[in-house]
């Protein structure tokens, strides 16, 4: 994928957090209470087509399911509202704040977009242009810092080639915390830094933030990518289920080859017809098999269902510690965006993978009542005689 401007300035800009600012609306929703309001996904055709039904072979009546389940969204979308009401309110007054070219200053503002020659220059660049000059902007920013110990055309290279990436990557994880030391003070005395108190206490605080950063970054990236891959095994597992022998399609199949086989015999002056007696039993046992077969996915469906609920759970939890020890990290101001020190919004991609998921497990839980509700309705039917 082609690497874009906005992309590699988000890199190079995303290690630097300041503290926090107490208007954040991270951690205020009650996401156990949400999980909690996720419908009930039913042990057995029988209890899911009475949550769906009530017992009503009709479904007549206030369905169960329905109620629990509108419930859920109507909760679900008090919970985004509140953070998307909350952002725009934030929006429009920082927009009435800086006015309409406070967006160019605040970018203009940027070291990287300093560094590529102010906001001007890089919109009359080619897509192609921006993307060198960004990646030397970088590579001059990042091997200007105290903690780089790579050279300008080291960083240059690693950028364009993944493999130069690795080794320089490996020769500094295997650094002693002596030899990085010792870089800084190279640089010092090659008149590279700045050695004046004022310097070495802003050094001090650029590698505390760095530090926060990187503690912060590391929290995002690995809870997201385990609420996804909890959802993607989820689904594939409750496919694989589904389509496993045996299923709704080929009982379909099944019935369908055998409907063909029964006799046909005159029934009234139109013609001939298949036996109705022996209909009426194909269609007896074929509606207790799709029960039974609704009865085997959703034994199958229960045990992932529980699974990804116990992973939303854990993630809470964490979400809720990492928040209570580390919220002085928090930085929510909108006018930090640009230089990279907003932290507000990184962190709140895992309330919306919260919510996602969450959302996910109730979609889960309707389909799969709904469908296993339905072929005990079929069944109920097929027994009243009304479908016959």
């Amino acid at each position: 994928m082609k690497t874009t401007l906005l992309t590699l300035i988000l890199l190079s800009t995303g290690h630097i957090f300041s503290q926090k600012s107490t208007s954040s609306v991270l951690g205020n929703a009650d996401y156990y209470a949400l999980l909690n309001a996720v419908p009930v996904l039913q042990t057995s055709p029988e209890a899911a087509f009475q949550y769906v039904c009530n017992k009503s072979i009709h479904c007549e009546g206030d369905s169960q399911l329905k109620l629990q389940y509108d419930a859920f969204i109507k909760q679900m979308e008090l919970y985004a509202n509140q953070i998307e009401s909350h952002y725009a309110s934030k929006v429009h007054a920082y927009n009435s704040k800086i006015g309409g070219d406070g967006y160019k200053n605040q970018a203009n503002q940027n070291e990287m977009i300093q560094r590529m020659g102010g906001m001007d220059r890089v919109m009359k660049m080619s897509d192609g242009e921006r993307e060198v000059a960004a990646k030397k902007a970088m590579a001059s920013n990042m091997s200007s810092s105290s903690l780089s110990p790579f050279t300008e055309a080291d960083l240059q290279r690693m950028m364009n080639d993944p493999e130069y990436a690795k080794q320089m990557e490996v020769k500094y994880n295997n650094m002693t915390t002596q030899g990085k030391e010792d870089i800084v003070n190279k640089k010092i005395v090659a008149g590279d830094l700045d050695d004046s108190h004022e310097a070495h206490i802003k050094r001090l605080k650029d590698t505390k933030i760095n530090n926060n950063t990187q503690d912060i970054n590391t929290f995002v990236s690995k809870t997201t990518s385990r609420l996804y891959e909890a959802n993607e095994t989820c689904s594939t597992r409750i496919h694989q289920a589904k389509s496993s022998s045996g299923n709704h399609a080929e009982l379909n199949e099944s019935y369908d080859q055998l409907y063909k086989k029964i006799p046909l015999i005159v029934t009234d002056y139109w013609g001939k017809y298949p036996d109705p007696e022996k209909v009426k039993q194909l269609k007896k046992d074929y509606a207790l098999k799709h029960k039974n077969r609704a009865t085997f996915e959703l034994s199958e469906v229960q045990k992932e269902h529980k699974k990804l609920k116990s992973i939303i759970s854990e993630v809470i939890s964490d979400y809720r510690s990492f928040l209570a020890s580390n919220g002085h990290r928090l930085n929510d101001e909108l006018s930090n965006l640009f230089d990279g020190t907003n932290t507000e919004l990184s962190l709140l991609q895992v309330e919306k993978s919260i919510i996602g998921s969450i959302d996910r497990l109730a979609q889960i839980s309707h389909d799969e009542d709904s469908t296993a509700s339905g072929y005990e309705q079929a069944y109920q039917l097929i027994l009243s005689g009304e479908t016959l």
